[in-house]
């Protein structure tokens, strides 16, 4: 059974009779939605006005029933109440508002339950090596996956840090779900257990437990840098991010390529203070520790008329690359398109543009909180393209100190839902260094797809009560057109196709690099070849299907970028 929570059924809007006159308002029930979790169900109740002693009462029909208040909206006032059944069945449920205890409205429709076997799948860094989740941990802050076998055969895979895993109802009481390690998180091994094995039993309780416990693997870093620019007529902002994905503090280096279209004006908070150069601006952003990203702002000012539509590049550098694990995150490229205003909610995506079918697309949502008040909780609803694979769906990275991921069907389409508790986002006027957030997730491109299928995509980003904030939409294409070069998004440097079966091809401006590497992820060397044209051709038909590294030195010094091998 699936381990993610769908929505069951859609926004039904009920234009009921029996209005009510309530403070010069016409208040009638205009909609609900079911959310369905295993026993528990929850209910969102609408009314088209408020006023307050407006109340809904919800009959469950199991013999209980709940009285909530509602949320002022206006036209949009709202309220949830959630149930826990204690056995499987069809049960009638009811909803009643009121105002001032009068009866005005209501609505009743059939709720099928499912009991299901909840396990609560949770990591954690064990930092006083007690191996108990307790006020000394962390929770551990980076993806793994693991298997999930059922009486010893393997029925699933998941992505930590945390998860939850619904067992069907069905289930014999006694049955053992085993959760196994397939990968480490990065700078992190598994303490408790050593073995990376949990074992949970089925019994008459609804929910079960695994916690797992992490030490720190000294032995290398790994830095990893998220950046994004907006793009104005008038001026841009970059957003810096930088994180060590593993356990041993690093100090790091940034330096920012940026577009002779902008200048350089200044940099929040101003502690951060770079060296300048034609283009080029670095930072010495201090020592990175585990779990404690370093966060600063780029301001810029137009040079020159621009025009609405002009492309914008700008590349992103992390350094030191010696002894970093996995250098392929240690560079961020970007084309952007200046528009009229930029907007601190931005979708991106990458690879950008055209794509192969089967690609795996990292999908970033940045935001900020521009109100005058912190943002306490923050969850992004993302409706994902029918091309892509959602069992693939992986969260790399998100601002808060747990997310928890659930899946939605809305017409037979999937809703993904980032649950942001607990962020405490600063509102940008007091502390802009605090105010921004983001969400980082990959998610596959469906096998076999036709050329020509458009992948579409955009997010809704709700911060507690308010309407949602929309981003902007971002497209990826099936199928390479023949001569299109893609991939890269540096102004001097061009890798396609990508993916690739048999050859890459790599174009660059005469003269910038010399010579190129080709590595596997662990850092093992598998291609070497000397630069002497404009255009070079890379033979990578022997190499086995995969992710893999091209380096390349030379004057401008290094460029990483990576590639896949079909």
């Amino acid at each position: 059974m699936k381990k993610v929570t769908y929505l069951s059924l859609l926004v039904i809007l009920c234009i009921l009779s029996g209005a009510f006159q309530a403070n010069a308002q016409t208040i009638s029930l205009t909609g609900h939605t079911m959310f369905s979790n295993c026993d528990s169900q929850t209910f969102r109740i609408q009314t088209d006005a408020y006023t307050s002693s407006l109340r809904v009462i919800t009959y469950f029909g199991d013999g209980s029933s709940r009285t909530d208040t509602f949320i002022n909206g206006g036209t949009n006032t709202r309220t949830y109440t959630s149930h826990a059944y204690a056995t499987s069945g069809v049960y009638t449920v009811k909803h009643v508002i009121t105002v001032s205890g009068s009866r005005i409205d209501s609505v009743s429709y059939s709720d099928t339950v499912n009991i299901c076997h909840i396990i609560y799948y949770t990591s954690y860094v064990d930092n006083n090596s007690n191996c108990i989740l307790d006020s000394g941990d962390t929770y551990m802050p980076h993806s793994y996956y693991v298997e999930i076998d059922s009486a010893g055969v393997p029925v699933d895979t998941d992505a930590g840090p945390s998860f939850y895993y619904n067992v069907p109802h069905s289930t014999p009481t006694g049955t053992i779900y085993t959760f196994k390690k397939i990968t480490n998180p990065a700078g992190y091994v598994f303490t408790c257990p050593t073995s990376g094995i949990k074992d949970d039993t089925i019994s008459t309780s609804h929910a079960g437990y695994v916690k797992m416990g992490f030490g720190c693997d000294t032995s290398h870093f790994d830095l990893y840098i998220y950046a994004y620019m907006s793009a104005g007529l008038y001026g841009a902002c970059a957003h810096v991010y930088v994180v060590n994905n593993s356990c041993t503090p690093k100090a790091a280096t940034v330096t920012i390529n940026y577009s002779s279209k902008y200048s350089y004006s200044y940099t929040v908070p101003s502690t951060y203070s770079p060296t300048t150069g034609t283009g080029t601006l670095t930072y010495s952003v201090g020592t990175v520790s585990a779990g404690t990203a370093k966060y600063f702002t780029v301001h810029f000012y137009h040079s020159g008329t621009l025009t609405l539509g002009d492309t914008v590049h700008t590349k992103w550098t992390v350094t030191p690359f010696a002894g970093d694990v996995d250098t392929t995150n240690n560079v961020r490229t970007r084309t952007d398109t200046i528009r009229s205003s930029y907007d601190p909610n931005e979708k991106s995506v990458e690879p950008q543009g055209y794509v192969h079918a089967g690609t795996p697309l990292q999908y970033s949502i940045e935001f900020q909180n521009t109100g005058n008040d912190t943002a306490h909780n923050i969850y992004v609803l993302d409706t994902l393209s029918d091309n892509l694979d959602v069992n693939s769906l992986q969260v790399l990275s998100a601002t808060a100190p747990e997310v928890t991921t659930t899946m939605q069907d809305a017409s037979g389409h999937n809703v993904v839902k980032f649950d942001l508790q607990n962020i405490n986002l600063l509102d940008s006027a007091a502390n802009s260094n605090a105010s921004s957030g983001m969400v980082v997730f990959t998610v596959n491109t469906k096998a076999g797809l036709a050329n020509g299928n458009k992948i579409d995509n955009t997010a809704s980003i709700y911060f507690d009560d308010n309407p949602p904030v929309k981003t902007n939409m971002v497209e990826n294409i099936i199928g390479i057109p023949a001569g299109v070069a893609i991939m890269s998004n540096i102004s001097d440097v061009l890798l396609y196709p990508n993916p690739a079966h048999d050859a890459i091809i790599v174009k660059m401006k005469d003269g910038l690099y010399n010579a190129l590497t080709v590595t596997n992820l662990m850092g093992q060397v598998l291609l070497q070849q000397n630069i002497t044209n404009a255009q070079t051709n890379i033979s990578i038909g022997t190499l086995p299907a995969g992710l893999y590294i091209i380096t390349l030195k030379g004057s401008e010094g290094i460029n990483v970028q990576k590639f896949q091998k079909l």
